[in-house]
């Protein structure tokens, strides 16, 4: 594990600390979703960069963290994939599964160099209807 992947796996623990899956009677901590993503990624070849941002995907909306400190904390191609993946949530509403590898692979194409305003391709945005 990189030391960029263990950093993001930490972060978003500390950021989702108080929040729980909505499983039924269990209470099982929220980051098992985040490491679930990640695993994922990393299983079919994705870079660090990658597999951080899955760990991360949730952190801007669910905590309120901005572009600018996760650019600052995991440099800009981590942030860009971040904010890819909340543009597409914002498309496609919540529960369009970024544990879909293939939406990911989309990400990673359309993110250079995503930033507010910008807008995911219509390829990937037609992997998610």
């Amino acid at each position: 594990m990189s030391l960029l992947l263990k950093r993001a796996l930490d972060e978003a623990a500390v950021w989702h600390r108080d929040q729980r899956r909505k499983y039924p009677g269990a209470d099982v901590p929220y980051v098992s979703h985040l490491m679930g993503v990640a695993i994922i990624l990393a299983r079919h070849g994705f870079d660090d960069d990658v597999v951080a941002a899955g760990a991360l995907h949730d952190c801007m909306e669910d905590c309120g963290i901005e572009l600018a400190t996760l650019t600052e904390k995991f440099g800009a191609r981590v942030a860009d994939l971040v904010n890819t993946s909340i543009l597409h949530a914002t498309k496609h509403g919540p529960g369009k599964d970024c544990s879909d590898v293939n939406v990911w692979r989309c990400f990673v194409h359309d993110t250079p160099p995503m930033r507010p305003g910008s807008s995911v391709s219509k390829e990937c945005l037609s992997l998610c209807k």
